[in-house]
């Protein structure tokens, strides 16, 4: 009897020592859900965060396009507006040319004829102070009226008249 006194208490230590130790894996499989309840709570925010940023890169994706696209329009307005500056400044180019080319003839023709003014004045003092002293004599340039409401000399050249 003492026996199975023993043995009854040995198998009641057992027991209490399985189900401390029962006891301890619940606890320890408790701890272990609360970690992978935490652990799949972080994962989930990860990937909320890396969506986030999946979205925010597309948006900021989205934004240097159209920053691209704006630069490149901007680009091709420039060239255009250059371009057009260019035919501008041609343009300008050609026609102070010939403002240069008209205003030289003319001040070659007003040059002409202010020395045929002169040579007319010359003539025609020359003409008053013969007629003062009695004297007639014959100059070869004498005045003409010209259609054109300009004076010339009879033996100017063909060239002034056409440069009028």
């Amino acid at each position: 009897m003492r026996q199975q006194k023993e043995q009854i208490e040995q198998q009641l230590h057992d027991t209490r020592q399985q189900k401390e130790q029962t006891e301890q894996q619940l606890r320890d499989m408790r701890q272990q859900k609360e970690l992978t309840e935490q652990q799949l709570h972080d994962t989930r925010q990860q990937k909320e965060q890396t969506e986030q940023q999946l979205r925010d890169m597309r948006q900021q994706k989205e934004l240097t396009e159209q920053q691209l696209h704006d630069m490149r329009q901007h680009k091709e307005q420039t060239e255009q507006q250059l371009y057009d500056l260019r035919q501008q400044k041609e343009q300008t180019e050609q026609q102070l040319k010939e403002q240069i080319y008209v205003s030289e003839k003319r001040l070659k023709i007003i040059t002409k004829l202010q020395l045929k003014n002169k040579s007319l004045k010359r003539d025609l003092c020359e003409m008053v102070q013969n007629a003062d002293t009695g004297q007639i004599t014959q100059t070869t340039n004498f005045i003409d009226y010209n259609p054109r409401n300009s004076i010339v000399s009879r033996n100017s050249s063909d060239d002034d008249e056409e440069d009028l």
